[in-house]
C-alpha cells in the first residue's frame, strides 16, 4: 500500500485534467459538424484530453518524475555526489527532459491548430519514438558519464512507455472524431459488380470477327447454297444459336 502513495498526486492530477476536459466540452456547447457535415468533429472529448494533457499534464509529470528520481538517487546513494560525472549526468538528464517536454507541447499545438493528417502522424510518431529516445539517451549518458549500465531497467522503461502509448495509438487509429477532424480518408474496398466482372471477363474473351459479307447484285436474291453457307458461318462464329440456325435453315429450304 505504501508503494502506491507516490502515485496519488499523479492520479489526482489526471482526474483534475479529465474533469476540466469534460467541463470544457460541456461549456463549448453542442457539437458543430465539419465542413462536409462530418460528426463527431473538432478537438473535443478524448482528443481534447490528449491535446491539453500533452500541453500541461505530461510536462508536469515528466519534470516531477525526473526531479524525484534524481533526489531519491542522491538520498539512497550519497556517494554519487562525489562522482565527477554526476553533475554532468544531471545536466544531460534535464536536457533530455526539456527536449521531450518541448516535443510533447509542439505536437499538441499541431493537433489543436492544424487539422490535417500530418498532425496525427506527428502524434503517432511521438508515441512510438519518445520512449526509445528517452531510454536510449539516458542509458548512453549513464554509461559515458557514470560507467553504469542497467539494460533490464532500460528495457522495462521502454516497454512501460510503449504500453501507455499503444492505448493512444489505438485511439488515433480507430477514432471517428480523429478521422473526421483531420480529414483522414477511410479505407475503401473495391467491389466488382456483375457488370464490371463481365467487362473484365470480356477483355480476355476472343473478339469475333465481323460477319462475312456476300457480294451480290443489288436487288438480287443470293443463291440458296450461298445463303446456307452464310448461315453456317454465323453459327460457327457463335452469332446465332443452334435453334435459330435450324429454324432459318428450314425457312431457306422451304423457299425452294
Amino acid at each position: 500500500m505504501e508503494s502506491l502513495l507516490p502515485l496519488l498526486p499523479l492520479l489526482l492530477v489526471v482526474l483534475l485534467v479529465w474533469f476540466a476536459a469534460r467541463r470544457f466540452s460541456k461549456n463549448a456547447g453542442p457539437e458543430t459538424p465539419g465542413p462536409n457535415g462530418e460528426t463527431p468533429y473538432g478537438v473535443r472529448g478524448w482528443l481534447a484530453f490528449f491535446v491539453y494533457a500533452s500541453m500541461g499534464l505530461a510536462p508536469i509529470v515528466s519534470i516531477s518524475k525526473v526531479n524525484q528520481t534524481l533526489i531519491s538517487a542522491e538520498q539512497n546513494y550519497p556517494g554519487l555526489l562525489s562522482l565527477d560525472g554526476w553533475g554532468s549526468y544531471k545536466g544531460v538528464t534535464w536536457a533530455i527532459t526539456l527536449a521531450l517536454v518541448t516535443w510533447q507541447i509542439w505536437v499538441a499545438v499541431q493537433l489543436k491548430n492544424k487539422l490535417v493528417p500530418r498532425s496525427v502522424f506527428h502524434a503517432q510518431f511521438l508515441l512510438v519514438a519518445a520512449p526509445m529516445f528517452v531510454v536510449a539517451a539516458d542509458a548512453t549518458a549513464a554509461k559515458l558519464l557514470l560507467d553504469v549500465a542497467d539494460s533490464a531497467e532500460a528495457v522495462g522503461r521502454l516497454i512501460s512507455g510503449w504500453v501507455i502509448g499503444s492505448v493512444w495509438l489505438l485511439y488515433f487509429h480507430r477514432s471517428n472524431r480523429v478521422r473526421n477532424t483531420y480529414g483522414i480518408a477511410r479505407p475503401t474496398t473495391v467491389v466488382f459488380t456483375n457488370a464490371r466482372a463481365s467487362e473484365a471477363g470480356a477483355t480476355t474473351a476472343p473478339t469475333p470477327t465481323s460477319a462475312p459479307t456476300v457480294m451480290s447484285r443489288p436487288g438480287a436474291t443470293p443463291p440458296t447454297e450461298v445463303r446456307l453457307k452464310e448461315l453456317k458461318q454465323l453459327l460457327d462464329l457463335g452469332l446465332i444459336s443452334t435453334v435459330d440456325y435450324e429454324a432459318k435453315k428450314q425457312e431457306i429450304l422451304a423457299s425452294l
